[in-house]
């Protein structure tokens, strides 16, 4: 038996051998010693380096380059620790004998490739590593307690690489978490640093583990973990070993990513770390260190402002996949297989997303993306579970929006859709309880259920796709909103938006005032988060939605608030960025002409015509004064003359109603014209549907118009008395609000236009009836008064059409008594006269009531009169002319008392001729005419809504605009000058810089700063520069002036949207005059 000391020295050799992380060298040593020790004699010491020598050839294994040589080396382990386990037997050592049979199936797992395989052999080895602690503990043995708390704590963390439920994991953390720190516990009073480091770092992994996913948010973790941290890092310092190092740099790397949520603070750790890992040639540390590299890599990639920056970390993370993925197979370490499968995956996608501009490009990097993903979950060895089905679904999702076949763009939303169910029911099994993570993967679901809808026609599939989106959408919202960082505002900010679009799409298939309700709610939450980041052009343009919404709710009050407010949002956006001052200003008087719109129509609503023209004009001259809207100038003028005409149609001036209405006809006419000339510049398809759009409302307005110019006309002829034209025009006005009405696409647009299609053709039959003496005519009108009773939801309407149905009613009968004489219609027109006073009075027109009332005591002495004509006997006679008298003396103070002059003049003539005795001319049928069933107060003016602030949508894609720059305009020949383009993407997604062009004309010479860029001619090659939103460039170039002239700048960039569209923006021009000094102004110089 060798000497003891021989021995010592052997372990100290072997020691020196392993910190260095030689584990094949000092498994020789192990060997050799063995050779030296009696194991029949010392079977104790004989197990202890037979043990010592299965770790080398463990560890070892680690340092296969491929999974064949991995699994050749871990089956000379497990021999290893089956000889200890016999020798451990012999020497009576339980406890050794259970931890020795513990750590050869944990071999047996590694070698396994069957997920089940690996489940059932973890889950023996853990119960001999529990049967080894309890034997420690009976044996009172610090260093054997310590080791089976180590490598049950082990053994807990690699049995979380098989698939469980949430309740199991959870239980595991914990369990690890437990025997990791009595391993801690015991270890301290042992003189072994590096187990202590190995286990205080085993501690600290299942304290990130737990706060990830089973305890988020626990502060006690937090603390327990910076703690150990710290006391890591000293020991790491204090060993001085590269392990001992890495294993600091990995702890501190994971608590700035996983607690901090902090990636750029782990890159210096990460940097250091790399090396030291690959150094070690061991799998589980290259393969650990490398993913938290690529998953730092897809991160910084991500939140880069700079694009060449962002593309630098995500071609960086793509080549650094395979390479990651190469080490995480050779002992398949699932998780971490299936984490960085989904960042590789994930950084082709956002490459793609975010960086490339070339449209082929960037469908290669998709379909790569989802070829990654689908070898994942094809896997034999490893299969991917919810990184894999993340990452697919995504790369499924962004796929389908660069596709053009609509089959094939259908097929890959349908993956997407299947993908994120089955990723969602994944991670919902094993999570336990809400993540960000989740909330994200329902946005990703909402997502792509919109953009079926989008392709679906049938409009009821359509809406309940729709409204699936939203019920997904919701749960991200429910999620996030309780679970979301200071860094993820801008995301949260976006998912509210979204929610408020799905609102608005479904109500635009099924309106509902709760969805208007509902999608404002969300808008405005949304634009609390963005003001929490100080974005005020994303403020703008939320506000412009709320606008919008609100206006579709009618609340032009609040509509109008919100326009101010995007207004006032845009003027401070265009202070934090130069180059979009110009259009952001100009979108803003855009947005103030909108709250002048609003202020109008709540006037109108209000009744207020005067008010309202006069703040249609104030939104008139307000586009005059802006460089894309001015085209509509002409249009809100007419809209001012039409109130103008609502206005003087209710003051009984229809001569005055009808000529303001013919201005408003003439200006919308003028503004078509306007219109059609600014549609003929260069325009992508959003602009030209705004256009058309445009021309529908300004010609729908401008007939709405003719037709209430028949209708003016027509009581301008019925005051002249002449019916037959005036019922001709009265039913040429009632055809034109029928097909205006038949139009409409606002509900309430669309009853009022039939509401006074009606009215017209119910006046229409009124007039012909009075000069035809038609009692059937004059039936058929108080059925159109009933019909529009019917149809109305004003009030006021509603009582007028009823007044008015009883009137005619009244002439029905009156023209049927004078046809027979018949004195039993004389109680029918009594009672219809009383009900239409009732009515007029309720609607509160006292005029037209007094009138009835005045017409009712008109009709009895005309009544009297004729009876009095036809009567013989003389003191009958008498009598009937004496009541006649009485009855048009009140009918004349009625008359004058409701200001209907005429009428009391007529009943005074009465009282004149009855005086003078001479022969009744009128007959009780004449006491009804001049009506005013046909007066402005039955007129209920049209609320016209359907035009809406339209031009957030060109904000939605890449939208260039920017200033041209020059540092002089007046220059003598021979001169160089400096021009500047500045450059800003307003739009909400990246664009693709090709060209600038029209630099310059013939006679200036153009000279480029930047030597990356080419110039041809009069452009300039912008290689494809990505501009992403709310980022500025700037192009700076000289131009110099070879002859004298006057010259006009206006150049134009050409830019690609992100669906691979051509899109340009022109620059305001600038004028240059190149001038000849002379020899004295040579002298002198330019002024």
């Amino acid at each position: 038996m060798p000497e003891s000391s021989s021995l010592d020295n052997i372990l100290a050799e072997a020691r020196k051998l392993t910190e260095a992380y030689k584990w094949f060298e000092a498994s020789k040593i192990y060997k050799d010693a063995l050779a030296l020790i009696d194991s029949e004699g010392d079977p104790s010491k004989a197990a202890q380096f037979t043990s010592l020598l299965a770790n080398s050839l463990y560890r070892h294994s680690f340092q296969g380059e491929t999974r064949t040589i991995f699994k050749e080396r871990m089956k000379h382990s497990k021999d290893a620790y089956s000889s200890a386990e016999l020798l451990y037997e012999r020497a009576r050592l339980q406890s050794q004998v259970s931890l020795a049979k513990s750590k050869e199936l944990l071999v047996e797992f590694w070698i396994a490739n069957k997920s089940p395989d690996r489940t059932a052999l973890i889950a023996k080895a853990i119960g001999h590593a529990r049967e080894a602690v309890i034997q420690a503990e009976e044996e009172v043995d610090k260093e054997a307690l310590a080791k089976t708390f180590e490598n049950l704590a082990m053994c807990y963390r690699h049995s979380l690489e098989v698939p469980r439920d949430f309740k199991s994991m959870k239980q595991l953390v914990e369990d690890m978490i437990s025997a990791a720190e009595k391993a801690v516990e015991n270890y301290r009073s042992i003189d072994n640093p590096t187990a202590l480091l190995g286990c205080m770092e085993l501690m600290t992994s299942g304290l990130i583990i737990s706060q990830a996913h089973t305890h988020r948010g626990d502060v006690e973790n937090t603390r327990r973990m910076h703690s150990l941290a710290r006391e890591i890092k000293e020991l790491s310092r204090n060993i001085g070993t590269p392990y001992a190092r890495l294993l600091s740099l990995e702890v501190e790397g994971a608590i700035a990513v996983e607690v901090d949520g902090d990636y750029k603070k782990s890159l210096p750790f990460i940097k250091e770390g790399v090396p030291l890992a690959i150094e070690s040639g061991d799998r589980i540390l290259m393969g650990g260190v490398s993913a938290a590299n690529l998953s730092m890599l897809f991160w910084m990639g991500i939140s880069e402002e700079d694009p060449e920056k962002k593309r630098a970390f995500l071609e960086t993370g793509i080549t650094k996949g395979p390479e990651t993925i190469s080490y995480l197979e050779v002992p398949i370490l699932s998780l971490p297989l299936d984490y960085a499968r989904d960042v590789w995956a994930e950084c082709h996608t956002m490459l793609a997303v975010l960086v490339e501009t070339d449209i082929e490009k960037r469908r290669e990097l998709l379909k790569k993306a989802t070829q990654i993903g689908k070898e994942s979950l094809d896997s034999v060895v490893a299969p991917g579970v919810a990184g894999a089905k993340h990452s697919l679904g995504k790369a499924f999702f962004f796929l389908s929006q660069t596709e053009t076949d609509p089959a094939e763009k259908a097929h890959l939303l349908q993956e997407s859709l299947k993908v994120r169910r089955e990723s969602i029911e994944y991670v919902e099994s094993i999570a336990g309880g809400e993540s960000w993570d989740l909330g994200v993967q329902y946005n990703y679901l909402a997502l792509v259920k919109s953009d079926q809808s989008s392709m679906e026609e049938d409009p009821g599939k359509k809406l309940e796709l729709l409204r699936s989106a939203l019920v997904d959408m919701s749960t991200c919202l429910r999620i996030c909103t309780a679970l979301f960082t200071s860094g993820q505002v801008p995301a949260l900010a976006k998912f509210e938006e979204w929610s408020g679009d799905l609102h608005i799409q479904i109500h635009d298939l099924q309106p509902d005032p709760s969805s208007l309700k509902m999608a404002i709610a969300s808008y405005t939450k949304a634009v609390g988060h963005s003001n929490q980041l100080d974005h005020p052009a994303a403020t703008a343009h939320l506000k412009w939605k709320i606008a919008r919404t609100e206006d579709a709710a009618n609340n032009y009050i609040l509509a109008a608030r919100e326009f101010r407010g995007a207004a006032e949002a845009f003027r401070e956006a265009s202070k934090k960025i130069p180059a979009s001052y110009t259009t952001f200003n100009n979108t803003a008087s855009y947005m103030d002409a909108w709250a002048f719109i609003e202020d109008a129509r709540s006037h109108h609503a209000d009744g207020d015509y005067i008010l309202s023209a006069e703040d249609y004009q104030k939104a008139a001259d307000t586009l005059g004064g802006t460089k894309h809207w001015s085209f509509l100038t002409r249009h809100y003028a007419g809209c001012s003359f039409l109130e103008g005409g609502e206005a003087l149609s209710r003051q009984e001036r229809p001569d005055s109603s009808k000529e303001s209405f013919l201005a408003a006809a003439n200006s919308f006419r003028e503004a078509a014209d306007a219109i059609e000339s600014a549609s003929t510049h260069d325009m992508d398809t959003t602009q030209r549907f705004e256009m058309k759009n445009w021309l529908d409302v300004n010609g729908g307005r401008a007939r709405y118009c003719d037709a209430r110019i028949d209708l003016e006309e027509a009581r301008i002829l019925d005051k002249k008395g002449e019916k037959s034209p005036s019922s001709l025009k009265y039913q040429s006005a009632s055809q034109a609000f029928k097909v205006l009405s038949a139009e409409a696409q606002s509900p309430q647009t669309k009853e009022e236009l039939g509401t006074l299609h009606l009215l017209c053709e119910a006046w229409s039959r009124m007039k012909e009836a009075e000069s035809k003496a038609s009692p059937e005519l004059y039936a058929e009108a108080s059925e159109l008064f009933l019909a529009t009773e019917k149809i109305t939801t004003r009030e006021k309407i509603r009582i007028l059409a009823m007044a008015n149905a009883s009137i005619c009613k009244a002439l029905e009968s009156g023209t049927r008594f004078r046809r027979t004489r018949d004195t039993g219609l004389y109680a029918d027109i009594k009672k219809r006269l009383e009900a239409s006073a009732d009515y007029y009075r309720e609607a509160g027109f006292k005029n037209a009531a007094d009138w009835t009332r005045a017409t009712q005591r008109m009709f009895d002495a005309l009544v009297y009169l004729t009876d009095a004509e036809i009567e013989r006997d003389p003191k009958k006679k008498a009598d009937l002319y004496h009541l006649s008298q009485r009855h048009l003396q009140l009918a004349a103070r009625l008359y004058g008392d409701a200001g209907f002059q005429a009428k009391k003049d007529e009943a005074l003539g009465h009282l004149d001729r009855i005086r003078e005795e001479k022969e009744l001319v009128l007959t009780p049928l004449d006491a009804l005419a001049g009506n005013p069933a046909a007066s402005s107060a039955s007129v209920a003016p049209v609320t016209l809504v359907r035009d809406q602030a339209v031009g957030l949508d060109r904000f939605e894609e890449a939208n260039i605009a920017g200033n041209l720059k020059v540092s002089q305009t007046q220059l003598p020949v021979g001169s160089s000058f400096d021009v500047g383009l500045d450059m800003v993407n307003v739009g909400k997604t990246a664009a693709t810089l090709m060209k600038a062009e029209e630099l310059g004309p013939e006679g200036l010479e153009l000279n480029l700063r930047d030597g990356r860029l080419e110039k041809d001619g009069r452009f300039v090659d912008l290689k494809g520069k990505r501009l992403d939103p709310l980022k500025s460039y700037e192009l700076v170039f000289s131009l110099k002036a070879n002859r004298k002239g006057s010259y006009q700048l206006k150049p134009r960039v050409m830019f690609l949207d992100e669906k691979g569209r051509y899109k340009s923006y022109e620059f305001e021009p600038v004028t240059l005059n190149v001038i000849e000094l002379g020899i004295s102004g040579w002298l002198k110089g330019p002024r």
